[in-house]
């Protein structure tokens, strides 16, 4: 036994996804871009910085060492499985230069935050 569901049995449904999908809101524009450089955590701690940095330099040797180790001199860069390994890597370098001035510009501000509310209290 088929079950019919006529068109008018169908609720129809609001379009509330086609304003905000639409062409003018695909930008490159935030109104807080800072949030793309912390963590999801509620504190900015170095130990993010630092992971962030190991990766990188992990990476890099791991890169220098397959350079130095390939024995086809400049055919490295014809297989795209490199230029990919190498593109992570930049990616890594990029995220650890972007999160580690962040978070010297995090701290520079917070400090100045604390120093200028010396003597305040929040109540």
């Amino acid at each position: 036994m088929a079950v019919v569901v006529h068109e008018l049995d169908v609720p129809r449904r609001n379009n509330c996804c086609s304003a905000e999908f639409a062409c003018p809101h695909f930008t490159l524009e935030h109104d807080n871009p800072v949030l793309f450089l912390q963590p999801q955590v509620r504190k900015f701690h170095i130990s993010y910085v630092i992971y962030r940095c190991l990766a990188a330099l992990y990476f890099i040797i791991i890169f220098i060492y397959n350079v130095s180790t390939y024995e086809h001199g400049a055919k490295y860069l014809i297989f795209i499985s490199n230029w990919s390994y190498i593109t992570l890597t930049l990616h890594l370098v990029i995220l650890a230069l972007t999160s580690t001035t962040s978070y010297l510009k995090f701290k520079r501000e917070a400090g100045y935050q604390e120093h200028r509310n010396v003597g305040l209290h929040p109540w």
